[in-house]
């Protein structure tokens, strides 16, 4: 009875403890991934799977809006938790650790105005095009690989957001947007598709007790 009593004791401690963490969340602006509403509360698949995560871990969230290349790096100095849709590249690994789950697949697009004179795969029209990337993001050097493999030459543009790299498309200073499916664009036009990815959590290499407890919770 003794040993039981005791056992009850410090199941609802720790409990109680992972009810109170709070996990910071970055997040940029992929409409319909994690979206703030007016009433300051947020929706999207980002924040459904997060809800599902909670249940297990008992964890509530901060969520974090910045710059994808910023939240790289508040991510590998602490200032946030975790990043939700990372694709797994070398040059991550060596500073960050990710989720052994996948929570997601991701194309990348190629994006053009309605109007233009770009159609799908034409590849030799793409010859000399103005891009928009975002900056930091793992799509840039997947492009640069898509490009060779299709024989044509581009100009890189690097933007902080994808609210600006589609800002630069509307007003005609790039010819196209790179970006994942995530962003969920609509009113432009599809030109290409390419890299069909797996996306999962990233986060520091000093967070590896969060990443077992993330881990367990998305196992179960």
């Amino acid at each position: 009875i003794i040993i039981y009593f005791s056992f009850s004791i410090i199941t609802f401690q720790t409990i109680t403890a992972a009810e109170n963490n709070t996990i910071k969340i970055g997040y940029i602006d992929y409409t319909g991934f994690i979206d703030k509403k007016p009433d300051g509360s947020y929706s999207g698949y980002g924040v459904d799977y997060l809800t599902q995560i909670s249940r297990s871990t008992g964890w509530k969230y901060e969520f974090i809006y910045d710059s994808w290349d910023t939240q790289l790096k508040n991510l590998k100095e602490g200032s946030i938790d975790f990043l939700c849709h990372a694709q797994i590249t070398p040059e991550r690994q060596k500073n960050y650790l990710f989720s052994k789950n996948s929570i997601g697949y991701e194309h990348n697009i190629v994006y053009a105005a309605l109007n233009s004179n770009y159609y799908y795969n034409d590849y030799q029209m793409f010859n000399g095009m103005n891009i928009a990337f975002l900056a930091g993001s793992s799509q840039n050097d997947q492009f640069l690989e898509w490009s060779k493999m299709h024989n044509f030459f581009y100009t890189s543009n690097l933007y902080p957001t994808e609210e600006a790299a589609f800002d630069a498309l509307n007003n005609n200073y790039v010819d196209a947007v790179v970006m994942g499916s995530l962003s969920n664009q609509k009113g432009y036009k599809i030109i290409g598709k390419f890299d069909y990815e797996p996306f999962y959590f990233m986060t520091s290499k000093q967070n590896k007790e969060l990443l077992i407890a993330l881990d367990n919770a998305i196992t179960n």
